[in-house]
């Protein structure tokens, strides 16, 4: 834990983390500014079907199914659309 017991990369409370859970979209409940952001990911429309395919296939592929392997190596092929937090304004104009 970073300062005063806060996740160094969350910048939450131990009982603030427990409130998080998995999923497809995270949503901080908390102010945070933008001098505490490294970076922002940002799935491109185009991806949302692929990555949905490749979730639903993770078992299938661990198992061995050579169809449902392909459906994970596509969403792996995806390039990812990182953001610097100095870009982080432009972005947020474009949406």
């Amino acid at each position: 834990m970073g300062e005063e017991g806060r996740d160094p990369v969350a910048g939450l409370a131990p009982e603030e983390m427990e409130l998080l859970e998995p999923r497809d979209l995270v949503e901080i409940g908390i102010p945070v500014t933008l001098d505490r952001i490294a970076a922002a990911h940002v799935d491109d429309p185009e991806a949302e079907g692929i990555i949905a395919a490749a979730a639903a296939a993770m078992l299938a592929a661990d198992l061995g199914d050579p169809d449902a392997q392909d459906r994970v190596d596509d969403a792996e092929g995806l390039g990812l659309s990182w953001y610097a937090s100095q870009e982080l304004p432009i972005l947020i104009e474009m949406i």
